[in-house]
């Protein structure tokens, strides 16, 4: 039998109205350093986790990565309080700011952060 090994992280570049996101596939134990350093290469600034944990974040911190934990029920919306913090991460990353931006999404303090990269188990299902 053949084993296979992930040579290279599967990611997904999305771009909406100015704002960057990576959706990826969970790293494991074994991958977590090939992920690391991926994101950092594509200057990631946030990694949101919404399922339960299967590697250390440690790899992803030591490379200037924030790990955020907003696990939430397979299949299912996200609580309000996950949606909070996501919408919180959102201003602050893609805007520099806490406060809400006008309508038309400009803010005179707009930050050009990396993108923010997002997975659960699989890739799908959240």
């Amino acid at each position: 039998m053949v084993s296979r090994q992930l040579l290279k992280p599967v990611i997904t570049d999305v771009v909406y109205k100015g704002m960057n996101f990576i959706i990826m596939d969970s790293p494991a134990a074994d991958t977590v350093q090939t992920f690391a350093k991926e994101c950092s290469r594509l200057h990631v600034s946030d990694v949101i986790r919404v399922c339960e944990d299967k590697y250390p974040v440690e790899p992803f911190e030591n490379v200037g990565i924030r790990v955020h934990h907003w696990e939430f029920e397979d299949g299912s919306f996200p609580p309000d309080d996950i949606l909070d913090k996501w919408f919180e991460l959102l201003r602050l990353r893609f805007y520099g700011s806490k406060k809400t931006t006008s309508g038309d999404g400009n803010s005179s303090d707009h930050a050009t952060p990396g993108p923010v990269a997002v997975h659960c188990l699989a890739g799908y299902g959240r």
